[in-house]
């Protein structure tokens, strides 16, 4: 394996490359990973979102933000529901305009939301261990039902009407999505690790603190997968038929959505990897080291590495030859957009 050829440009210089790319974007936007679960950066529209103390829009080839709001609160990840942007924070649950930034509502003030999972309402996790409904229109709690310690915002069930989540009291329990009340709850040996992924065909799955992955059916709550791991995990993603589990050792397991039986596992010998926003057919990954990781997803093997210069946060891959990252600047204070273009070798890289 070997570092990609690469060049990094600010935002300010609109060219033919960057063009196509925005068009790839929006095609992009336009897949299930930028629905109704969070992700950060957001691309959707021609526009990105990104949250970082803070949550800044980018537009076209612009390296300064066309808006920021909540500057100075930490944020979590954005998610998108028409024209609004709903974003979980230190401060309670924010409702932006997507196309002026300003402040529609605002739930919870002095309490840390998660960033919610969306259905007919939102529902969001929290750090005090409430799990709420809120009414999009306004921000009204429907309703709230208290857990033990933290609980993480849920997966929805197909019928629209089951919510599963998990947190900090070592088990996963089902909701009604109508009334909060608790229809099923399953025990487990640890503590669940962020909010879980909604594998489709009513089935979530559950990254928990020894490492291991609970995959569930959320109808009945029956434990359909137990997927061994030894290693924290930092995140999951799908991606077609597969799905990845990347965890703090350096490992990305790639798991068969349908048997959700392990396929491969690769070993990057890099320290707590992370996910970031990737297209279809590829995984964007980063480390403690400052490395950036681009994966064929379907082949299983990595396609490159990127060592791009400065203190860049945030990464989200739009094709194989360009990444957006953005810096933070301290005078002015505030985020500055990057294009990052990379050309892989796809005939170089290593798997085990």
């Amino acid at each position: 394996m070997t570092n990609c050829r690469r060049a990094s440009t600010r935002a300010t210089r609109p060219s033919r490359p960057f063009t196509w790319l925005l068009a790839l974007a929006a095609i992009f936007a336009g897949g299930a990973r930028a629905a109704a679960y969070p992700q950060n950066p957001l691309a959707l529209d021609g526009a990105i979102y990104v949250s970082h103390e803070g949550v800044y829009r980018f537009d076209d080839a612009q390296s300064s933000p066309r808006w920021r709001a909540l500057v100075g609160i930490e944020t979590f990840a954005p998610v998108a529901h028409g024209e609004l942007l709903l974003v979980g924070s230190s401060r309670g649950l924010y409702a932006l305009e997507r196309a002026s930034g300003a402040v529609r509502w605002h739930v919870e003030p002095s309490r840390t939301l998660f960033s919610p999972a969306v259905g007919r309402e939102a529902y969001a996790g929290s750090l005090h261990g409430e799990l709420y409904a809120l009414r999009l229109a306004d921000g009204a709690i429907r309703w709230r039902r208290q857990f033990d310690g933290w609980i993480y915002s849920p997966a929805i069930g197909v019928d629209g009407e089951s919510l599963w989540s998990g947190g900090q009291m070592h088990a996963l329990v089902g909701v009604a999505a109508s009334d909060g009340h608790e229809r099923r709850r399953v025990g487990t040996r640890a503590e669940a690790v962020f909010s879980p992924l909604d594998l489709g065909d009513g089935r979530a799955a559950f990254n928990l603190f020894d490492g291991s992955t609970r995959v569930i059916d959320m109808t009945g709550g029956a434990i359909l997968a137990e997927i061994p791991g030894d290693a924290q995990a930092s995140g999951l993603e799908r991606d077609g038929d597969l799905f990845f589990r990347v965890d703090r050792a350096g490992r990305v397991d790639i798991i068969d959505v349908a048997s959700l039986a392990p396929r491969r596992q690769l070993e990057l010998g890099s320290r707590d990897l992370a996910l970031h926003p990737s297209r279809d057919g590829s995984l964007l990954l980063s480390d403690i080291d400052r490395n950036l990781w681009l994966l064929d997803a379907r082949a299983g093997a990595v396609a490159c590495r990127l060592q791009p210069a400065g203190r860049w946060l945030k990464p989200l891959q739009h094709d194989d030859n360009a990444i957006t990252y953005f810096e933070k600047g301290w005078n002015p204070p505030g985020l500055t957009q990057v294009v990052h273009f990379a050309q892989c070798n796809q005939n170089q890289g290593s798997s085990k």
